[in-house]
């Protein structure tokens, strides 16, 4: 099997897929970069990342495509801030329903809340894996990473209970105060990893 990455090939007998991503993941290491798309035969093939089959699977020639470590990582974490964002203005609104009486249009929104929760969460922990920074290494002030995560799961469950608890006013405070507070903290950690992040292009730079 051929493997071109960024149209270069860089074999011509792989013997099966798995071999084939591992040799584009460790030459993209070490140029600095990132797997971020496979094709098999030119066709898009994200589901041989998931698969990884040891034999060719039919496929003739393994394209892949990467890009810049640090600033794909810091696009994915800007990204990510702007979710929460968006997050953080749902919990607020949720907030002024539960507040103006208007609870069952409150409750319609908390999923979404939560999703965009665990989709933040998730960015953070990939990006911070990739980046090689571990989550205790990451301040948000005063706090450490894994700090922030902690407080975040409690925040949750608090949210969770109030719910099953129907006590709104906990319910109110718990989307207004706590998880506004919390976004803070994930705001400026998210801040933090993409500074860590992007520090191998400004060293680069100033070569």
């Amino acid at each position: 099997m051929r493997v071109i990455m960024d149209g270069q090939t860089i074999s011509e007998d792989a013997p099966g897929v798995a071999q084939a991503l591992e040799l584009a993941r460790a030459k993209a290491d070490e140029l600095g970069r990132l797997v971020i798309e496979v094709q098999a035969d030119g066709e898009p093939a994200a589901d041989l990342l998931d698969r990884m089959p040891e034999d060719a699977a039919g496929v003739t020639e393994l394209g892949v495509v990467t890009a810049e470590k640090s600033l794909f990582l810091r696009e994915t974490l800007l990204e990510a801030r702007d979710a929460l964002e968006r997050t953080r203005q749902d919990q607020q609104r949720a907030a002024e329903l539960i507040d103006s009486g208007e609870v069952a249009q409150a409750l319609g929104s908390l999923r979404g809340i939560v999703e965009g929760w665990q989709v933040v969460r998730s960015v953070i922990d990939q990006a911070a894996t990739l980046a090689g920074v571990p989550i205790t290494q990451i301040k948000a002030g005063e706090a450490t990473g894994d700090r922030v995560v902690r407080d975040l799961a409690a925040d949750l469950v608090a949210l969770r209970d109030a719910v099953s608890k129907e006590d709104w006013s906990a319910l109110s405070d718990t989307l207004a105060c706590d998880l506004d507070e919390r976004a803070g903290m994930w705001l400026a950690m998210i801040d933090a990893l993409a500074e860590r992040a992007v520090q191998p292009v400004r060293e680069a730079d100033t070569a």
